[in-house]
């Protein structure tokens, strides 16, 4: 404890070394409190599990929507740091098609198998610098049917989102698809990727309206995504946006 010169135990046995050391209980005594407190952290990550279950979608393990939703406001109300960050949305090209003619089954391959190059793609720690703790705090989520969406925290400069982009969208459309079902050799599947970036302001310009930001980067996220889709884009279409006035405001638009 902070000032009484305390070190309080972080694992169980360093737990049971301190009852031990400290407490002047029997051993049948410090076995009872140290079962009673296995049998509480125990509870504690069956609910968490549980927890977490209920928050994503079964089929890919990707957040559900309302779940990222809420994390994604929470952060935009609560970064101290004046970050870049990317907000990206992804649609399977065609999917229709696919699920129309090669069955529902096939169709679920498909989503599983773009999801999981997203959750492996889309991160921002084998580019730039994760969070203090050492773990990316990415998020990553399905929108329903075949669209996803994301966000990447601490980008360097928004130039940074069109290479986790276009990593991502060469790593689908690279993607040896024969080994989900032989008629996708001929027929890969292709992704669109929209990503808008901006670089959160003071905390105070965003903390009231973060409900009302993460809408609107998403739209616009969506509205990228759309146009890369109409033009059958090569490569992701990124925009940057800044806040100005408690407003988003474009700054440029490219496909890059």
């Amino acid at each position: 404890m902070p000032g009484t010169g305390v070190t309080l135990p972080r694992t169980t046995d360093e737990l049971r070394d301190w009852v031990a050391r400290d407490f002047r209980l029997s051993r049948h005594d410090r076995e009872e409190l140290m079962r009673g407190v296995e049998s509480v952290l125990a509870f504690e990550d069956v609910v968490a599990d549980l927890s977490d279950t209920s928050q994503r979608d079964p089929k890919t393990r990707l957040y559900r929507f309302d779940a990222f939703r809420q994390r994604f406001e929470a952060y935009l109300a609560t970064e101290q740091r004046e970050t870049c960050i990317g907000v990206g949305v992804v649609d399977i090209n065609s999917f229709k098609i696919y699920n129309d003619t090669l069955g529902h089954a096939i169709g679920d391959r498909i989503i599983e198998r773009v999801a999981c190059l997203l959750a492996e793609k889309v991160r921002s720690e084998d580019l730039i610098a994760s969070d203090s703790a050492g773990a990316s705090r990415d998020l990553h989520a399905r929108l329903g049917g075949d669209e996803f969406c994301f966000v990447i925290t601490d980008l360097q400069h928004p130039d940074t989102a069109c290479l986790i982009g276009n990593r991502y969208k060469r790593a689908v459309e690279g993607y040896d698809w024969s080994r989900e079902h032989e008629q996708l050799a001929e027929r890969p599947v292709r992704v669109d990727v929209g990503i808008v970036c901006l670089t959160l302001g003071p905390i105070d310009d965003r903390r009231a309206n973060a409900h009302a930001l993460a809408h609107t980067l998403l739209d616009e996220a969506d509205r990228l995504m759309s146009s890369a889709r109409q033009v059958s884009a090569a490569s992701a279409h990124v925009s940057s946006m800044e806040l100005r006035n408690g407003g988003l405001v474009a700054r440029r638009e490219t496909g890059c």
